[in-house]
């Protein structure tokens, strides 16, 4: 991925102009300040152990059944979210109180396109376990044709494929700015969207 540098390092405008337009309210920077910087990482801390627990669960022989399976792969997929969303959404908020985390846009960034990933994996590994209970409650004679481990397994494993493949074009849908805060008078880096990033979700909000 190449990073494009845009606008003046001298310039103090530091808002990503395609979705920003003022600055942040009072009231807002409180409300992130509880929800983000105080609450997520004990939300984080709480899933990540809970779904280390399922994984562990899910994988034992005695509890092998297609439906597990895609439970597995949930959890595994959600244990990304969770780590991502650490990434994008701690990280690049708590550095505006922790000045060593100035430079995190730069793993930001990146980290981006894989919680788009992650999510986009736990999202249709919850439908196909919705199917697969559907199939097992209202098809009961189709269930041991559909419903197996190694079934499960194949369709996981094209979730994860298919996730990769459509969120590859996340990548270079943002890019970092660098510019000069007027209020602290420090060189600070934005994430910002591309054109890409512009024309993609027109297409999509259409």
């Amino acid at each position: 991925m190449i990073l494009e540098w845009e606008g003046d390092e001298n310039s103090t405008e530091c808002l990503c102009s395609d979705i920003q337009r003022d600055d942040y309210s009072p009231f807002f920077e409180w409300a992130n300040y509880l929800t983000i910087i105080m609450a997520l990482p004990v939300l984080s801390v709480f899933g990540v152990l809970t779904n280390i627990i399922n994984v562990f669960l899910y994988t034992r022989k005695r509890l092998q059944n297609s439906a597990n399976t895609y439970l597995l792969f949930l959890a595994c997929s959600d244990f990304m979210v969770i780590v991502t969303g650490l990434f994008i959404f701690w990280i690049d908020s708590a550095r505006s109180y922790i000045p060593e985390l100035t430079h995190a846009p730069y793993t930001t960034v990146y980290t981006l396109p894989f919680g788009y990933m992650a999510q986009t994996c736990s999202i249709y590994f919850t439908v196909a376990a919705a199917v697969d209970c559907f199939v097992n409650v209202c098809w009961a004679s189709q269930a041991k044709h559909y419903c197996t481990v190694h079934r499960a397994k194949q369709i996981c494993i094209s979730i994860v494929i298919v996730s990769i493949m459509y969120n590859s074009l996340r990548f270079p849908q943002f890019n970092l700015r660098r510019c000069f805060n007027d209020i602290t008078k420090e060189q600070v880096i934005e994430i910002c969207p591309t054109s890409l990033f512009v024309t993609i979700n027109s297409v999509y909000n259409m």
